[in-house]
């Protein structure tokens, strides 16, 4: 598919929708092919005129990209952070403010995940455009309207700029580790829990879903695992269409305003082991956590569906001062976080009557060896075991993650099952 007809599907998007929601598009143009580095001084014309921008790099990006960026905009300053110990947090963006030039008015996220939540973050809080280069196709998050930080510990999601633009160059995304693509695979495999979660919400709650928009995420999954082991040998026609497929799951949650189309329980599993509360720190990706995280999840909903629909639920009205011991120094933050109580209007009679939905809902999440399977032949971990998480910490992962976001989730809802 070439940049162009990506141009018009940006336009298609903005259609009037049978949802009756207008869904609106922050990104202005999407460039993904081999050389489309070469594009970035017509990009930067179309977007305006800028006096003083700013690349952003860590180490190892700049080496990916930074020589053909630089020789692309040669007027364009330039900030490398240290790739070492970066993370999107509270530290990483008081460095960025401190080194970047007070007149900087546009910023180029050269990276992958974690220096584009930077970047996004910083950007918005200067009310100034940035516009995303990315060298790794390992998240879903490039257009993402929300930063995934860590605010003292406590993994959040802020609200930031989605990009202008961005410039996704195969030949450069291709090259990265081949772990970070198994991660962005990762990543997408676990939307399989997180679109069951959307419809579950909207069975019980009558949260609102836009069909096109699940049909958007679905087509973005497709596009990875149809690909698995091409990825894995690194063919870069597989890594375009898998960057193809995270950016398509970016726009589907630009267009609800909301992460909800792509992160469920298995992302609240995820950032509850990056948060450090149940294990040392891990040097593992966002998408390795995900994809590991997902096998769990898929084990409860289908194990425990059933019984779920059957009964008896009680009420749940939050966590209790057990569930928020486990947060140790966090519990205040938890306990705020948890509040309004997202299951307060989900009734055992209501679980009963959408029962059959609920269960189909599950049904079309693979099983976990399924997803093992595929996580196993694109190279990603399978296991929690093998993201260095400690043995036996399954259970305690799932009965602490729901509380980890204000959000309905199937995993959240098991609290109503006595049993659980």
């Amino acid at each position: 598919m070439t940049a162009e007809a990506k141009r018009f599907e940006l336009q298609a998007l903005r259609e009037p929708c049978a949802c009756g929601r207008a869904h609106d598009l922050a990104v202005r143009r999407i460039v993904l092919r081999r050389g489309a580095l070469d594009a970035l001084p017509e990009v930067l014309r179309e977007l305006g005129v800028f006096r003083k921008p700013t690349a952003v790099y860590d180490g190892h990006t700049y080496d990916a990209a930074g020589r053909r960026v630089r020789a692309a905009l040669p007027a364009c300053g330039s900030l490398v952070l240290p790739a070492a110990g970066l993370h999107a947090d509270e530290h990483a963006v008081t460095l960025l403010e401190e080194r970047l030039p007070a007149d900087t008015d546009l910023l180029l996220a050269v990276g992958s995940g974690t220096l584009h939540d930077i970047v996004r973050y910083v950007a918005h809080g200067r009310g100034i455009p940035f516009l995303s280069v990315p060298t790794a196709a390992s998240v879903d998050g490039f257009v993402s309207t929300v930063a995934a930080m860590t605010w003292r510990g406590v993994k959040v999601s802020s609200i930031a700029s989605s990009p202008a633009a961005v410039v996704a160059d195969s030949a450069v995304f291709a090259a990265a580790p081949r772990r970070l693509t198994a991660s962005g695979a990762g990543d997408l495999l676990g939307k399989h829990t997180a679109l069951a979660d959307w419809v579950i919400a909207n069975e019980l709650t009558g949260e609102p879903l836009c069909g096109r928009v699940l049909m958007m995420e679905q087509k973005a999954v497709r596009e990875a695992e149809e690909r698995l082991d091409e990825l894995y040998a690194g063919d870069e026609a597989a890594c375009e269409r898998l960057m193809y497929a995270l950016l398509l799951s970016g726009l589907a949650m630009q267009m609800v305003d909301s992460s909800r189309p792509a992160s469920g329980a298995a992302h609240h599993v995820s950032h509850l082991w990056e948060m450090g509360l149940l294990n040392p720190p891990l040097g593992a990706y966002h998408g390795e956590m995900v994809g590991a995280a997902s096998t769990l999840v898929a084990d409860a909903y289908h194990g425990r569906v059933r019984a779920f629909c059957a009964g008896p639920l009680r009420s749940f009205t939050g966590p209790d001062e057990a569930d928020l011991s486990r947060f140790g120094s966090m519990a205040d933050e938890i306990r705020r976080v948890n509040k309004p109580e997202p299951l307060a209007g989900v009734s055992p009679e209501n679980v009963a009557f959408r029962a059959g939905r609920i269960i189909s809902a599950v049904d079309a999440v693979p099983s976990s060896r399924a997803l093992r399977d595929k996580l196993s032949r694109v190279g990603a971990p399978v296991t929690p075991a093998d993201i260095g998480l400690p043995a036996g910490i399954e259970a305690l992962s799932l009965g602490m993650a729901p509380y980890i976001r204000n959000r309905l989730t199937l995993l959240r809802a098991l609290k109503m099952l006595e049993a659980y």
